[in-house]
């Protein structure tokens, strides 16, 4: 619009300079001419970026706004879609995440020698569910090569232990193993908690290497035992949990790792132990 409003201006000056011009061939008189001159003038700016037209003492900028900020080695389109792409990194968090679980370096060494390890997981059974509802990501950088993502998730995990007759249960002000009557189908322990992941981002396309932490907020926890059916809340374990994340993957799956620093229980209410969670994240 501003070019349009230019090229207008222009040809009415050189409209208003012809007219002046046929009126002043029938008035000989010096004065009345260079009067007719003075009536319209077109000049370069002070800063030569363009031009400015003058008509009865007006003035008006030829040159855009555009223009100069090109003169003067501006780019504001470009610094827009800087911005634009930046706002716009997608986080690496999967709005699901399903996986095996399992502890390690379970320590029994406060139990009765011959305590069974009744935090021996089955594998194939232990299950993790995470769905992560808020997600947020970060980009450092105009191509998106760097940034980090973190989510606000709900995660189940459901431990499913190895010995079936064999639960846990709270005794003597700690963590005790216990024999379930009758003929049990399955033995194991449920968590609810509330997981928010933090994460540095390396992308390279479509692939990409995430890691970092998490913290978690053990919301519930309790044991169930099937035929016959019977549950039991846990308050020894620890509430506040924090471990690792690793991530690879391609566009939206991944693999991902999950390892606890924290112990499962607090001090002295359990077996010391953590869990090592290995599964599949995939984006929606």
């Amino acid at each position: 619009m501003r070019k349009i409003y230019s090229l207008v201006l222009l040809f009415t000056a050189g409209a208003l300079t012809t007219a002046g011009a046929a009126d002043l061939q029938d008035q000989p008189q010096a004065q009345d001419l260079k009067a007719a001159e003075d009536l319209v003038k077109i000049r370069k700016t002070p800063d030569k970026s363009g031009l400015s037209l003058s008509v009865a003492g007006f003035e008006f900028e030829l040159s855009s706004r555009e223009t100069s900020g090109e003169a003067k080695g501006k780019q504001p389109s470009d610094s827009g879609k800087y911005r634009k792409r930046r706002r716009s990194y997608q986080s690496r968090v999967a709005s699901i995440e399903l996986g095996f679980s399992q502890m390690r370096g379970a320590d029994y060494s406060a139990y009765p020698p011959g305590t069974p390890e009744f935090m021996d997981m089955n594998l194939g059974r232990s299950i993790q569910l995470g769905l992560n509802l808020f997600k947020a990501g970060y980009g450092f950088d105009r191509e998106g090569h760097v940034g980090i993502s973190s989510a606000l998730g709900i995660y189940w995990n459901n431990y499913v232990f190895t010995d079936k007759t064999v639960c846990i249960g709270e005794e003597n002000g700690r963590i005790e193993p216990y024999t379930v009557s009758g003929d049990p189908k399955k033995s194991k322990m449920r968590n609810l908690g509330l997981r928010v992941p933090l994460t540095l981002d390396a992308n390279l396309g479509e692939l990409f290497l995430s890691l970092g932490g998490f913290g978690e907020l053990d919301v519930r926890s309790y044991t169930k035992t099937t035929s016959p059916k019977k549950y039991a809340d846990l308050n020894y374990t620890d509430p506040l949990q924090y471990g690792l994340i690793g991530r690879i993957g391609y566009q939206g799956i991944y693999v991902y790792g999950n390892y606890f620093l924290s112990n499962m229980f607090k001090s002295g209410k359990g077996p010391e132990g953590t869990i090592l969670t290995i599964g599949l994240g995939i984006g929606l």
